[in-house]
C-alpha cells in the first residue's frame, strides 16, 4: 500500500487526513474551528508517519503517554480505521478506543507518567 492509497482510504472512511510531509499524515475524526482565525483543533487526533523507513502510528494514551505502533501501511491503516470505528460507536475518550481495539495495548505505551516528569 502507498501513502496516497492510505490517505484515500482514511478520507473515504470519513476521517480528516492531512499530509504534513510526504511521509507524515495527521488524522482526526472531527475538527473544531476555534477563534476568529479559524484554528482547527481535534480531540481525536493521531499521526501516521515514516521514520527511518518504518511506518508508525501514534494514538494518545492517558495523560502524556502515547500508544506507538510500528508496522506496514497494510497493517496500520486497518488498525486506525478500527480505532476510529470503535470511538464513533462507543464514545468515551479517544485515548481509550485503542485499548478497546488492541487487547495487549499496554505494550505499546510510551512516555513518562506525570509522577515521573
Amino acid at each position: 500500500m502507498t501513502i496516497e492509497l492510505a490517505h484515500q482510504m482514511l478520507v473515504s472512511a470519513g476521517l480528516h487526513a492531512e499530509m504534513n510531509e510526504p511521509d507524515c499524515m495527521s488524522i482526526a475524526g472531527k475538527l473544531e474551528i476555534v477563534g476568529d482565525r479559524g484554528i482547527e483543533l481535534s480531540q481525536d487526533a493521531c499521526v501516521l508517519f515514516c521514520e527511518e523507513g518504518r511506518w508508525q502510528v501514534n494514538f494518545p494514551g492517558k495523560g502524556i503517554l502515547a500508544y506507538e505502533v510500528t508496522g506496514t501501511l497494510d497493517e496500520l491503516v486497518p488498525l486506525i480505521l478500527s480505532v476510529y470505528d470503535d470511538y464513533r460507536r462507543r464514545g468515551g475518550k479517544f485515548g481509550e478506543a485503542f485499548g478497546r481495539v488492541e487487547s495487549d495495548s499496554e505494550r505499546y505505551l510510551v512516555g513518562r507518567t506525570p509522577a515521573r516528569v
